[in-house]
Protein backbone atom coordinates (compact mmCIF):
# COMPACT_ATOMS: atom_id res chain seq x y z
CA UNK A 1 0.00 0.00 0.00
CA UNK A 2 1.51 3.45 -0.71
CA UNK A 3 1.79 6.36 2.04
CA UNK A 4 -1.27 8.00 0.30
CA UNK A 5 -3.48 5.03 0.72
CA UNK A 6 -2.47 4.23 3.97
CA UNK A 7 -3.93 7.94 5.17
CA UNK A 8 -7.04 9.24 5.21
CA UNK A 9 -8.34 11.50 2.93
CA UNK A 10 -8.19 14.47 5.74
CA UNK A 11 -4.97 12.75 7.36
CA UNK A 12 -3.89 15.90 10.09
CA UNK A 13 -0.79 16.27 12.01
CA UNK A 14 -2.06 17.42 15.11
CA UNK A 15 -3.16 15.55 17.94
CA UNK A 16 -6.86 13.75 17.67
CA UNK A 17 -6.79 15.05 21.57
CA UNK A 18 -7.31 18.69 19.98
CA UNK A 19 -10.40 18.03 18.08
CA UNK A 20 -13.49 19.60 19.79
CA UNK A 21 -11.60 21.29 22.93
CA UNK A 22 -11.62 25.18 23.52
CA UNK A 23 -7.89 26.97 22.83
CA UNK A 24 -7.52 29.14 26.09
CA UNK A 25 -5.37 31.33 24.23
CA UNK A 26 -5.32 34.50 26.46
CA UNK A 27 -3.23 37.00 25.66
CA UNK A 28 -3.43 39.20 28.77
CA UNK A 29 -1.28 42.01 29.47
CA UNK A 30 2.07 40.75 31.59
CA UNK A 31 1.68 42.67 34.93
CA UNK A 32 4.30 44.52 36.29
CA UNK A 33 4.44 42.69 39.42
CA UNK A 34 2.99 39.52 40.93
CA UNK A 35 3.74 37.40 44.19
CA UNK A 36 4.44 34.11 42.22
CA UNK A 37 5.29 33.63 38.51
CA UNK A 38 4.55 30.23 36.96
CA UNK A 39 6.76 29.66 33.76
CA UNK A 40 4.25 26.83 31.72
CA UNK A 41 0.45 26.29 31.77
CA UNK A 42 0.14 22.59 30.77
CA UNK A 43 -0.86 20.08 34.17
CA UNK A 44 2.04 21.05 36.43
CA UNK A 45 1.46 24.62 36.19
CA UNK A 46 -1.93 25.05 36.13
CA UNK A 47 -2.17 22.94 39.62
CA UNK A 48 0.25 24.76 41.04
CA UNK A 49 -1.37 27.93 40.24
CA UNK A 50 -4.97 26.84 41.53
CA UNK A 51 -2.91 26.16 44.74
CA UNK A 52 -1.47 29.25 44.93
CA UNK A 53 -4.24 31.00 43.53
CA UNK A 54 -6.40 29.47 46.68
CA UNK A 55 -4.50 30.32 49.09
CA UNK A 56 -4.61 34.14 48.43
CA UNK A 57 -1.60 34.53 46.35
CA UNK A 58 -1.38 36.97 43.21
CA UNK A 59 -0.49 34.21 40.54
CA UNK A 60 0.92 35.27 37.16
CA UNK A 61 1.46 31.85 34.73
CA UNK A 62 3.43 32.43 31.42
CA UNK A 63 2.69 30.06 28.32
CA UNK A 64 4.81 30.21 25.53
CA UNK A 65 1.68 29.28 23.45
CA UNK A 66 -1.41 27.92 25.15
CA UNK A 67 -2.41 26.47 28.05
CA UNK A 68 -2.04 22.64 27.38
CA UNK A 69 -0.18 23.00 24.43
CA UNK A 70 2.61 20.63 24.95
CA UNK A 71 2.75 16.91 26.41
CA UNK A 72 -0.16 17.26 28.82
CA UNK A 73 -2.51 17.06 25.25
CA UNK A 74 -0.45 14.86 23.49
CA UNK A 75 -0.06 12.22 25.37
CA UNK A 76 -2.07 8.89 25.57
CA UNK A 77 -4.65 9.69 28.42
CA UNK A 78 -3.27 7.01 30.62
CA UNK A 79 -3.11 7.60 34.58
CA UNK A 80 -1.40 5.21 36.09
CA UNK A 81 1.66 4.28 38.97
CA UNK A 82 3.97 3.44 36.67
CA UNK A 83 7.51 4.35 35.74
CA UNK A 84 10.58 3.03 33.95
CA UNK A 85 12.51 1.29 37.17
CA UNK A 86 10.83 -1.74 38.17
CA UNK A 87 10.74 -2.58 41.85
CA UNK A 88 13.07 -5.76 41.08
CA UNK A 89 15.40 -3.60 40.00
CA UNK A 90 15.34 -1.40 42.31
CA UNK A 91 15.89 -3.34 45.48
CA UNK A 92 18.96 -4.31 43.75
CA UNK A 93 19.54 -0.49 43.65
CA UNK A 94 18.52 0.19 47.15
CA UNK A 95 17.68 -0.56 50.63
CA UNK A 96 14.21 -2.22 50.71
CA UNK A 97 12.66 1.33 52.86
CA UNK A 98 13.99 3.42 49.81
CA UNK A 99 12.83 0.98 46.88
CA UNK A 100 9.23 0.87 48.71
CA UNK A 101 9.09 4.73 48.70
CA UNK A 102 9.45 5.69 45.51
CA UNK A 103 6.35 3.34 44.63
CA UNK A 104 4.16 4.41 47.27
CA UNK A 105 4.85 7.94 46.00
CA UNK A 106 3.64 6.89 43.04
CA UNK A 107 0.57 5.66 44.35
CA UNK A 108 0.27 8.35 46.27
CA UNK A 109 0.04 10.65 43.33
CA UNK A 110 -2.26 8.48 40.93
CA UNK A 111 -4.83 8.98 44.11
CA UNK A 112 -4.33 12.66 44.29
CA UNK A 113 -5.26 12.93 40.51
CA UNK A 114 -8.21 10.70 40.79
CA UNK A 115 -9.75 12.04 43.60
CA UNK A 116 -9.22 15.52 42.16
CA UNK A 117 -10.71 14.88 39.11
CA UNK A 118 -13.55 13.22 40.92
CA UNK A 119 -14.09 15.84 43.85
CA UNK A 120 -13.74 18.85 41.11
CA UNK A 121 -15.90 17.72 38.51
CA UNK A 122 -13.50 18.03 35.86
CA UNK A 123 -14.79 16.93 32.30
CA UNK A 124 -11.70 15.18 31.37
CA UNK A 125 -13.73 11.67 30.29
CA UNK A 126 -12.36 9.74 33.14
CA UNK A 127 -12.37 5.89 32.89
CA UNK A 128 -11.63 3.70 35.53
CA UNK A 129 -11.08 0.85 33.21
CA UNK A 130 -7.72 -0.71 34.20
CA UNK A 131 -4.43 -2.13 32.05
CA UNK A 132 -3.07 -4.91 30.45
CA UNK A 133 0.59 -4.79 30.37
CA UNK A 134 1.77 -7.75 28.04
CA UNK A 135 4.75 -9.48 27.61
CA UNK A 136 5.80 -10.16 23.94
CA UNK A 137 7.77 -13.22 24.56
CA UNK A 138 8.56 -15.77 27.70
CA UNK A 139 11.85 -14.03 28.90
CA UNK A 140 9.67 -10.86 29.26
CA UNK A 141 7.06 -12.77 30.86
CA UNK A 142 9.16 -14.54 33.56
CA UNK A 143 10.52 -11.13 33.86
CA UNK A 144 6.91 -9.67 34.55
CA UNK A 145 5.97 -12.32 36.90
CA UNK A 146 8.73 -11.68 38.69
CA UNK A 147 8.57 -7.80 39.23
CA UNK A 148 5.01 -8.16 40.16
CA UNK A 149 5.54 -11.00 42.50
CA UNK A 150 7.43 -8.33 44.67
CA UNK A 151 4.64 -5.91 44.46
CA UNK A 152 2.29 -8.20 45.97
CA UNK A 153 4.77 -9.39 48.41
CA UNK A 154 6.04 -5.66 49.48
CA UNK A 155 3.14 -3.07 48.44
CA UNK A 156 0.41 -5.56 48.76
CA UNK A 157 -0.35 -4.51 44.81
CA UNK A 158 -3.74 -6.34 43.29
CA UNK A 159 -3.25 -7.99 39.91
CA UNK A 160 -4.49 -10.76 37.85
CA UNK A 161 -1.67 -13.21 36.12
CA UNK A 162 -3.01 -14.15 32.87
CA UNK A 163 -0.92 -16.75 30.86
CA UNK A 164 -1.73 -18.02 28.02
CA UNK A 165 -1.11 -15.20 25.81
CA UNK A 166 -3.84 -13.12 27.61
CA UNK A 167 -6.38 -13.43 25.16
CA UNK A 168 -9.47 -12.16 27.20
CA UNK A 169 -7.73 -9.17 27.10
CA UNK A 170 -5.60 -8.54 24.20
CA UNK A 171 -6.07 -10.19 21.20
CA UNK A 172 -2.94 -10.50 19.27
CA UNK A 173 -1.10 -13.90 18.75
CA UNK A 174 1.95 -11.12 19.20
CA UNK A 175 1.02 -11.61 22.93
CA UNK A 176 1.77 -14.93 25.54
CA UNK A 177 1.17 -13.33 28.52
CA UNK A 178 0.27 -10.28 31.02
CA UNK A 179 -1.08 -8.56 34.40
CA UNK A 180 -4.05 -7.14 34.40
CA UNK A 181 -4.18 -4.16 36.71
CA UNK A 182 -7.53 -2.93 37.68
CA UNK A 183 -6.56 0.16 39.66
CA UNK A 184 -5.58 2.24 36.70
CA UNK A 185 -7.85 5.08 34.32
CA UNK A 186 -7.98 6.67 30.86
CA UNK A 187 -8.87 10.13 30.47
CA UNK A 188 -9.06 12.54 27.31
CA UNK A 189 -6.02 14.49 27.83
CA UNK A 190 -7.31 17.70 25.74
CA UNK A 191 -10.07 18.05 28.01
CA UNK A 192 -8.04 17.24 31.00
CA UNK A 193 -5.55 19.98 30.00
CA UNK A 194 -8.76 22.72 29.27
CA UNK A 195 -9.82 21.37 32.74
CA UNK A 196 -7.05 22.21 34.98
CA UNK A 197 -6.38 25.43 33.57
CA UNK A 198 -9.88 26.69 34.02
CA UNK A 199 -10.14 25.22 37.50
CA UNK A 200 -6.36 28.08 37.65
CA UNK A 201 -8.68 30.14 36.64
CA UNK A 202 -11.97 29.75 38.42
CA UNK A 203 -9.39 30.54 41.71
CA UNK A 204 -7.93 33.65 40.36
CA UNK A 205 -4.86 33.14 38.45
CA UNK A 206 -3.95 34.89 35.28
CA UNK A 207 -2.68 32.94 32.53
CA UNK A 208 -0.75 34.71 29.60
CA UNK A 209 -0.49 33.21 26.42
CA UNK A 210 1.65 33.47 23.35
CA UNK A 211 4.48 34.67 25.98
CA UNK A 212 7.75 33.14 26.21
CA UNK A 213 9.89 33.62 28.79
CA UNK A 214 13.34 35.13 28.02
CA UNK A 215 15.41 34.63 31.40
CA UNK A 216 15.05 34.88 35.13
CA UNK A 217 17.26 37.37 37.65
CA UNK A 218 17.45 38.11 41.13
CA UNK A 219 16.59 41.65 42.28
CA UNK A 220 16.16 42.67 45.94
CA UNK A 221 14.57 39.87 47.31
CA UNK A 222 12.68 38.07 44.47
CA UNK A 223 13.22 37.70 41.27
CA UNK A 224 12.74 39.42 37.09
CA UNK A 225 11.08 37.44 35.03
CA UNK A 226 11.85 38.50 31.73
CA UNK A 227 9.07 37.78 28.57
CA UNK A 228 8.41 38.35 24.89
CA UNK A 229 5.84 41.46 26.24
CA UNK A 230 8.05 43.08 29.14
CA UNK A 231 9.22 41.82 32.64
CA UNK A 232 7.35 40.90 36.13
CA UNK A 233 8.64 40.81 39.28
CA UNK A 234 7.60 38.22 41.74
CA UNK A 235 8.97 37.14 44.89
CA UNK A 236 8.48 33.25 43.73
CA UNK A 237 8.81 31.51 40.88
CA UNK A 238 8.03 27.81 39.59
CA UNK A 239 9.35 26.01 36.78
CA UNK A 240 7.20 23.27 34.91
CA UNK A 241 8.03 23.24 31.63
CA UNK A 242 9.11 19.57 31.30
CA UNK A 243 10.33 18.52 27.93
CA UNK A 244 9.91 22.26 26.59
CA UNK A 245 12.45 23.79 28.78
CA UNK A 246 14.22 26.39 26.94
CA UNK A 247 17.58 28.22 27.86
CA UNK A 248 15.69 30.89 30.58
CA UNK A 249 17.31 28.15 33.55
CA UNK A 250 20.34 26.62 31.75
CA UNK A 251 21.06 24.69 35.18
CA UNK A 252 17.56 22.84 34.28
CA UNK A 253 17.88 22.24 30.29
CA UNK A 254 21.41 20.43 31.23
CA UNK A 255 19.70 17.84 33.51
CA UNK A 256 16.77 16.74 31.56
CA UNK A 257 16.01 15.04 28.42
CA UNK A 258 13.35 15.79 25.95
CA UNK A 259 11.73 13.26 24.46
CA UNK A 260 9.96 12.66 21.40
CA UNK A 261 6.75 10.52 22.07
CA UNK A 262 4.85 9.52 18.90
CA UNK A 263 0.89 9.18 18.53
CA UNK A 264 -1.46 7.82 16.04
CA UNK A 265 -5.34 7.89 15.73
CA UNK A 266 -7.39 5.46 12.91
CA UNK A 267 -10.23 6.53 10.98
CA UNK A 268 -13.52 5.62 12.52
CA UNK A 269 -13.85 1.81 13.16
CA UNK A 270 -16.65 -0.32 13.49
CA UNK A 271 -17.49 -0.68 17.35
CA UNK A 272 -17.26 -4.82 16.73
CA UNK A 273 -13.71 -4.24 15.47
CA UNK A 274 -12.66 -2.73 18.74
CA UNK A 275 -14.51 -5.19 20.66
CA UNK A 276 -13.50 -7.93 18.90
CA UNK A 277 -9.47 -7.00 19.36
CA UNK A 278 -9.31 -5.12 22.76
CA UNK A 279 -12.88 -6.47 24.41
CA UNK A 280 -12.81 -4.44 27.86
CA UNK A 281 -11.89 -0.89 26.43
CA UNK A 282 -9.03 -0.47 29.11
CA UNK A 283 -5.43 0.93 28.57
CA UNK A 284 -2.59 -1.65 26.84
CA UNK A 285 1.42 -1.70 26.99
CA UNK A 286 3.82 -3.97 26.69
CA UNK A 287 7.24 -4.22 28.23
CA UNK A 288 9.81 -3.95 26.07
CA UNK A 289 11.82 -1.24 25.81
CA UNK A 290 10.68 -0.50 22.81
CA UNK A 291 7.38 -0.44 23.71
CA UNK A 292 3.78 0.04 22.04
CA UNK A 293 0.55 1.67 23.74
CA UNK A 294 -2.72 1.22 22.96
CA UNK A 295 -6.50 2.13 23.23
CA UNK A 296 -9.84 3.01 22.38
CA UNK A 297 -10.76 6.80 21.87
CA UNK A 298 -13.07 8.12 24.87
CA UNK A 299 -15.93 8.01 22.60
CA UNK A 300 -15.28 3.89 21.60
CA UNK A 301 -14.68 5.01 17.63
CA UNK A 302 -11.41 4.76 17.06
CA UNK A 303 -7.99 3.22 18.15
CA UNK A 304 -5.00 5.10 19.72
CA UNK A 305 -1.70 3.61 18.83
CA UNK A 306 1.75 4.75 20.39
CA UNK A 307 5.23 4.10 19.40
CA UNK A 308 8.48 5.10 18.11
CA UNK A 309 8.92 6.52 21.03
CA UNK A 310 12.53 8.72 20.75
CA UNK A 311 12.52 8.46 16.88
CA UNK A 312 14.19 11.47 14.61
CA UNK A 313 10.67 11.62 12.61
CA UNK A 314 9.53 15.18 14.40
CA UNK A 315 9.55 17.13 11.22
CA UNK A 316 8.14 13.65 9.16
CA UNK A 317 4.64 12.94 10.74
CA UNK A 318 3.32 11.61 7.31
CA UNK A 319 6.55 9.11 7.43
CA UNK A 320 5.24 8.15 11.20
CA UNK A 321 1.97 7.60 10.49
CA UNK A 322 2.85 4.91 8.30
CA UNK A 323 5.23 3.47 10.31
CA UNK A 324 3.11 2.94 13.16
CA UNK A 325 0.44 1.81 11.16
CA UNK A 326 3.15 -0.94 10.18
CA UNK A 327 3.31 -1.67 13.56
CA UNK A 328 -0.22 -1.70 14.38
CA UNK A 329 -0.65 -3.88 11.92
CA UNK A 330 1.82 -6.36 13.19
CA UNK A 331 -0.41 -6.73 15.85
CA UNK A 332 -3.54 -6.80 14.82
CA UNK A 333 -3.22 -8.53 10.99
CA UNK A 334 -7.01 -7.96 11.00
CA UNK A 335 -6.41 -3.65 10.16
CA UNK A 336 -4.89 -4.42 7.06
CA UNK A 337 -6.74 -1.57 4.94
CA UNK A 338 -7.35 0.82 8.02
CA UNK A 339 -6.21 4.40 7.63
CA UNK A 340 -4.50 6.76 9.77
CA UNK A 341 -6.34 10.08 10.55
CA UNK A 342 -4.12 11.56 13.00
CA UNK A 343 -0.36 11.40 13.37
CA UNK A 344 1.28 14.01 16.68
CA UNK A 345 4.15 14.05 18.25
CA UNK A 346 5.12 16.02 21.60
CA UNK A 347 8.24 16.25 24.06
CA UNK A 348 7.99 14.95 27.65
CA UNK A 349 11.38 14.78 29.36
CA UNK A 350 13.54 11.83 31.38
CA UNK A 351 16.35 12.91 33.31
CA UNK A 352 19.92 10.82 33.51
CA UNK A 353 18.86 8.72 36.42
CA UNK A 354 15.36 8.03 35.29
CA UNK A 355 13.82 9.49 38.06
CA UNK A 356 11.30 12.52 38.19
CA UNK A 357 12.28 15.94 40.13
CA UNK A 358 10.79 18.40 42.41
CA UNK A 359 13.04 20.70 44.28
CA UNK A 360 14.40 24.40 44.44
CA UNK A 361 17.61 25.81 42.97
CA UNK A 362 18.91 28.99 43.71
CA UNK A 363 15.47 30.08 45.02
CA UNK A 364 13.51 28.45 41.84
CA UNK A 365 11.47 25.72 42.38
CA UNK A 366 10.80 23.73 39.82
CA UNK A 367 8.23 19.79 39.40
CA UNK A 368 9.34 18.46 36.08
CA UNK A 369 10.73 15.27 34.79
CA UNK A 370 7.99 12.93 35.15
CA UNK A 371 9.28 9.83 33.32
CA UNK A 372 5.99 8.93 31.33
CA UNK A 373 3.52 8.95 34.39
CA UNK A 374 2.76 12.60 34.42
CA UNK A 375 -1.01 12.39 33.79
CA UNK A 376 -1.22 11.38 37.36
CA UNK A 377 2.36 12.98 38.83
CA UNK A 378 2.34 16.33 37.30
CA UNK A 379 -0.87 17.73 39.08
CA UNK A 380 0.54 16.20 42.12
CA UNK A 381 4.03 17.76 42.23
CA UNK A 382 2.61 20.57 40.90
CA UNK A 383 0.37 21.28 44.29
CA UNK A 384 3.16 20.00 46.51
CA UNK A 385 6.06 22.90 44.61
CA UNK A 386 2.94 24.99 45.56
CA UNK A 387 2.75 24.21 48.93
CA UNK A 388 6.45 24.36 49.42
CA UNK A 389 5.92 28.48 48.09
CA UNK A 390 3.47 29.01 50.77
CA UNK A 391 5.89 27.63 53.14
CA UNK A 392 3.33 24.94 54.02
CA UNK A 393 4.25 21.46 55.94
CA UNK A 394 4.17 19.01 53.24
CA UNK A 395 5.79 15.29 53.52
CA UNK A 396 8.90 14.47 52.65
CA UNK A 397 8.98 13.15 48.53
CA UNK A 398 10.68 10.71 47.07
CA UNK A 399 11.10 12.68 44.17
CA UNK A 400 12.89 15.50 45.86
CA UNK A 401 15.91 16.45 43.46
CA UNK A 402 19.05 15.50 46.03
CA UNK A 403 20.64 14.51 43.18
CA UNK A 404 19.98 16.36 39.60
CA UNK A 405 23.10 14.75 37.49
CA UNK A 406 23.93 15.86 33.63
CA UNK A 407 26.94 14.72 32.04
CA UNK A 408 29.57 16.53 30.62
CA UNK A 409 29.28 18.58 27.73
CA UNK A 410 25.37 17.88 27.42
CA UNK A 411 23.25 21.12 26.59
CA UNK A 412 19.60 19.74 26.46
CA UNK A 413 19.94 18.58 22.98
CA UNK A 414 18.90 14.65 23.26
CA UNK A 415 20.40 13.93 19.99
CA UNK A 416 21.29 10.74 21.11
CA UNK A 417 18.06 9.53 21.81
CA UNK A 418 17.08 8.46 18.70
CA UNK A 419 20.27 6.32 18.39
CA UNK A 420 19.39 4.69 22.12
CA UNK A 421 15.59 3.82 20.51
CA UNK A 422 17.35 1.99 17.82
CA UNK A 423 19.61 -0.23 20.35
CA UNK A 424 16.36 -1.11 22.35
CA UNK A 425 14.83 -2.06 19.04
CA UNK A 426 17.80 -4.62 18.50
CA UNK A 427 17.38 -5.81 21.85
CA UNK A 428 14.10 -6.57 21.98
CA UNK A 429 14.22 -8.44 18.38
CA UNK A 430 17.30 -10.77 20.22
CA UNK A 431 14.94 -11.55 23.02
CA UNK A 432 12.38 -13.35 21.12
Amino acid sequence: MSMHQGLASDFKTTPYWWEGVPRDACEEAVPARADVVVVGAGLTGSSAAATLAAAGRDVVVIESQWPGFGASSRNGGFVGRHFKHSLADLLKRFDVPTALAYFLELRRGFDFAINLMKSEGLDCKLQENGRFIAAMNVSDFERLKTDYALRRQHLDEKFELLPEGGLSEYRSTKVVGGVLLREQAAIHPGFYAHAMAQRARARGALIVSNTSVLGLRHVDAGFEVTTTRGAVRCRDVLVSTNGYSGDAMPWLKRRLIPIRGFMVATEPLPAETLRKLLPHNRTYTDIRKDSNYLRWSPDGTRLIFGGQTGADLENKLDVLGMRLRDEMIGVFPELEGTRIAHAWTGRCATTFDVFPKIGNRDGIHFALAYCFSGNALAPYLGHHAALRILGQPSPENAFEARRFPSMPFYNGNSWFVPYIQRYHKLADRLRR
